[in-house]
């Protein structure tokens, strides 16, 4: 019996250090456990970087890897627009892209199927794409409604009253802009492009604009920040005018739409300024266009995209020889106009200057397109690739960054801007 119980009770103490020992054994494997894994938070830290640090007597080094860029921008902000017929609307206002790598995705915007004159819904389509190729397409919807036709605002005396612009109010705000863009010594030549340059800039297009007044058109868009093509024509004429650079009006002819821009003369000839945007997939820096620079551009137009007529103008009744006319449409050279025609810009000096009417060089230079190289003749170019112009000062030749729309522009690849971008002018 006594057996029984001895051997009974060695059992229970084998049992009980076999428990001890397991235990043991656990406690080591979770320590075991918890040191890994917080050497391995700390290492952590490290990864993808190459230390070069000894541990126990050896180097890791720890190679980096490289992945592909599979994920598309992200565009937020574009929603459905609705608005009423002759409305305005800038589609890229509120817009904006993100990409996870690229920093600056681009944005193309078209508009071009959108008719703001006819009632309907139209699509927008925005394709942003990063510079891995990623691309991401969001189509949007533009309604257009009838406008109220109890509107009678435009209409109510007080309100025409009130809103009355004058040729003094005009004059005020061009020659605070002058102060700041023209300075001493600067030519004619550089003087007219620190105009084209201003107004291209600082006039943001949108589709439509009251063309009852240029005086109006010109304070608006100066004032506003915002116009179509009547405003930077109306604009770069007021600026240029009270700078004493001869100017000319020109409107298009023939086309779908309207267009106008202006001829100037700063002592090479007459040329084409145009400081309004043109089609975003053909840019043009329109600044002293020669005749058959502007009908290149117009031929190219025609052929590749139907725009007909671009800067076809009725050439019989302007009063001038555009630089670069084709010898046998070079009749405009016996016409009398350019000395009895006082209606061109209704400036005193468009009239009354000498050098328009005395000077032979406008009708008997046998090829006009010659008178370009006058103006580089007495020029020097710099290091840098701008002009140096004989009075000293410095003019920057077709800058890339003139070519680039900003923001607010809806380059679309497909041609148009706007018409509501198909010009970029309800016109251009």
């Amino acid at each position: 019996m006594n057996y029984v119980r001895k051997r009974s009770r060695s059992a229970m103490r084998r049992r009980e250090a076999m428990r001890r020992r397991i235990s043991i054994a656990l406690f080591g494997i979770l320590l075991v456990v918890f040191v890994i894994v917080a050497c391995g938070a700390d290492g952590g830290a490290d990864t993808g970087k190459d230390t070069g640090e000894s541990t126990g007597g050896s180097t890791t080094n720890v190679p980096t890897t490289e992945f592909a860029d599979t994920e598309a921008p992200v565009i937020s902000g574009a929603v459905d627009i609705t608005t009423t017929v002759g409305g305005e609307v800038s589609y890229r206002d509120g817009v904006s892209v993100k990409d996870n790598v690229d920093e600056l995705p681009s944005l193309t915007i078209d508009s071009s199927n959108v008719d703001l004159s006819t009632p309907g819904s139209y699509a927008v389509t925005y394709t942003a794409k990063d510079s891995a190729g990623n691309e991401t397409v969001v189509t949007i919807t533009v309604t257009v409604n009838e406008a109220p036709a109890t509107e009678p605002a435009e209409t109510e005396p007080p309100e025409e009253d009130e809103d009355k612009i004058t040729a003094e109010m005009l004059d005020e705000v061009v020659q605070k802009i002058l102060d700041k863009i023209i300075t001493d010594g600067m030519s004619k030549k550089n003087q007219a492009k620190a105009i084209y340059k201003y107004v291209n800039k600082n006039i943001k297009y949108v589709d439509t604009s009251d063309k009852s007044d240029w005086i109006r058109g010109a304070y608006l868009g100066l004032t506003t920040g915002k116009g179509d093509c009547y405003n930077y024509w109306a604009a770069s004429k007021a600026l240029l005018t009270a700078a004493g650079i001869d100017n000319l009006d020109l409107e298009r002819v023939g086309g779908a739409t309207q267009h106008f821009w202006n001829l100037i003369n700063v002592g090479y000839g007459w040329y084409h300024f145009d400081a309004c945007w043109h089609p975003a997939k053909y840019p043009l820096y329109s600044f002293m266009l020669t005749e058959a620079e502007v009908r290149a551009y117009t031929d190219k137009l025609a052929k590749e995209i139907g725009r007909l007529n671009y800067f076809t103008y009725d050439y019989d009744a302007c009063p001038v020889t555009v630089v670069g006319t084709p010898k046998d449409d070079d009749t405009e050279t016996t016409k009398p106009a350019e000395t009895t025609k006082p209606t061109e810009t209704t400036k005193p000096v468009e009239t009354t200057k000498p050098t328009e009417t005395t000077k032979p060089a406008e009708t008997t230079k046998p090829a006009e397109t010659t008178t370009a190289p006058s103006d580089t003749a007495t020029d020097e170019t710099t290091s840098s690739g701008n002009v140096t112009e004989a009075d000293g000062t410095e003019s920057v030749e077709n800058d890339p960054t003139d070519e680039n729309p900003p923001e607010w522009a809806d380059p679309t690849g497909t041609g148009e801007i706007n018409e509501n971008a198909e010009d970029n002018v309800n016109a251009a």
